[in-house]
């Protein structure tokens, strides 16, 4: 096997799942990284859950390469965590939290994790309503509020906020310092719009199948499949595993 990738970055949710609408992981995703990684290539977990739920589901699954969580605001490597946001951010993020669930009640509901979150808060929609909608409703919103240093972004399966510099492509960033290895060595896969910083950035960016076809104009790495099987042909094809 000879292929100049030394890290894989992937997103978890439509991802590493069996399909875009589980939280199951895909059995093949699994076997896929594990492989990758008694080859010398690491796997770092980039996700909008929380540090602790992450970390967990990289030390079970065997992705050894650091950890991203909270969306970008937090990573994890060699048994130390590191928040990319100070104190005054992380009392920003509680009134925001605040702001939004009144003013939103009818459309979102805060997600359980922000009791556990310090860089970054997570919505869920009630109904069907349409993320970018609510984004952009809630962008004017913070912008007439003093808070325009915020990144509004979805996963499809929430809605996330974080401060600028505190995106999935700052937190790897970080990690990848640790490792000595450069964005051109990097194979970054995902699904969603808050997956697009690291895709773009990376040395080669992919999408699963499942993702949004907006995403997909100027991104030449699609898979013919959805998430987690999507994921597994993906490093089947550019790595050989």
């Amino acid at each position: 096997m000879k292929t100049r990738i030394k890290i894989v970055v992937t997103d978890v949710d439509g991802t590493l799942t069996e399909n875009p609408d589980t939280y199951k992981i895909s059995l093949e995703a699994i076997s896929i990284i594990r492989s990758l990684e008694l080859n010398g290539i690491k796997t770092i977990l980039a996700s909008g859950n929380t540090i602790p739920m992450i970390i967990g589901l990289a030390r079970y699954i065997g992705a050894s390469g650091g950890v991203v969580g909270e969306n970008g605001g937090a990573i994890f490597y060699r048994d130390r965590v590191e928040w990319l946001c100070n104190d005054q951010i992380s009392q920003e993020l509680e009134y925001i939290e605040k702001i939004l669930s009144k003013e939103f009640e009818n459309y979102i509901v805060r997600s359980w994790q922000n009791d556990f979150m310090r860089c970054s808060k997570a919505f869920r929609s009630r109904g069907r309503e349409d993320h970018k909608k609510i984004i952009v409703e809630i962008k004017d919103l913070l912008r007439k509020k003093g808070f325009d240093n915020y990144h509004i972004s979805s996963s499809r399966v929430a809605i996330h906020i974080n401060p600028l510099g505190s995106l999935k492509s700052d937190a790897v960033e970080k990690i990848l310092r640790y490792h000595d290895v450069s964005w051109e060595e990097v194979l970054a896969i995902g699904d969603s719009e808050n997956d697009i910083d690291m895709i773009m950035r990376a040395g080669l960016g992919c999408l699963v199948k499942n993702a949004p076809d907006d995403l997909k104009r100027g991104i030449s790495c699609i898979a013919e499949k959805d998430a987690g099987e999507g994921f597994s042909e993906i490093i089947r094809r550019y790595i050989g595993i």
